[in-house]
């Protein structure tokens, strides 16, 4: 029987508070593209990949942890991959709402703890480590996912989960994945304000009032909105109601009765 050649084949492991994939290779490739949409926690299990991004050229080998800059191409290149001898790597996802509510329960530990200062946190794209603790960490909650069967089997695992994210949150990655849940409420409050806006738009609003619902300032509120719809919230609200208008229009023939409303 012909064994079959693949690149990059994944498993996932879905949980309560994410998904764990699994990727292996077992033949030689080059020009493998991947793109995450958010931070995503990796590490390689056995072989070796070369990864190339527009800033980085990165040697991947065992016991390293990767947590690689989102939205952006990364080209892998695989030259010693075969049947006897896979690359495996892990991919953690862990969702924006548990990073959030683990923030949140550890955030006084977190703040207590500087980061490195040698660090911009503004400019801090992607995060490697050899710390052999979280990977050993890391390798553990795999484990547990991969064999969990019962209710009791899923909630050591979260012990585990947390005990990983606690390692990492004491580096610089932290403000990576902060990253991850701040834009996840960032999309939420945008979504609403836009039904604030629908539900309103036939009474006077301001820039204050939406900065407020928004929990921001104007100037950040005003930035954040033109990001994400593309038009500025003045240019939406009379989008709104131009809308509004051209139904009414459709349906009367009383033009100072369409003005009025």
């Amino acid at each position: 029987m012909k064994k079959e050649q693949f690149v990059e084949r994944g498993t996932d492991y879905t949980f309560d508070n994410g998904t764990l994939s699994v990727y292996e290779t077992n033949c030689p490739c080059k020009n493998v593209e991947f793109r995450f949409a958010r931070y995503m926690i990796t590490l390689m299990l056995s072989g070796h990949k070369t990864i190339v991004t527009p800033e980085l050229n990165i040697e991947f080998y065992p016991e390293m942890l990767f947590i690689p800059e989102k939205n952006t191409r990364h080209l892998i290149e695989i030259s010693n991959a075969s049947f006897t001898n896979p690359t495996k790597c892990l991919v953690l996802d862990v969702s924006p709402d548990y990073l959030k509510k683990f923030y949140l329960k550890h955030k006084e530990q977190c703040q207590e703890y500087n980061v490195n200062e040698e660090y911009d946190s503004t400019t801090l794209t992607h995060f490697f480590s050899n710390n052999q603790e979280t990977i050993n960490t890391f390798k553990r909650f795999y484990k547990s996912i991969k064999s969990a069967k019962s209710m009791a089997d899923q909630l050591l695992a979260n012990q585990i989960l947390e005990e990983l994210l606690s390692r990492i949150f004491l580096t610089d990655a932290r403000q990576l994945l902060l990253e991850n849940f701040e834009e996840h409420l960032n999309d939420r409050i945008i979504e609403k304000t836009v039904r604030y806006i629908q539900n309103n738009f036939k009474n006077k609003i301001t820039i204050n009032e939406l900065a407020e619902l928004y929990g921001s300032g104007k100037t950040k509120f005003f930035n954040s909105f033109r990001k994400n719809l593309g038009v500025t919230p003045i240019n939406y609200i009379m989008n709104e109601r131009v809308k509004y208008s051209k139904a009414l229009i459709g349906r009367s023939d009383n033009l100072k009765s369409v003005a009025y409303q």
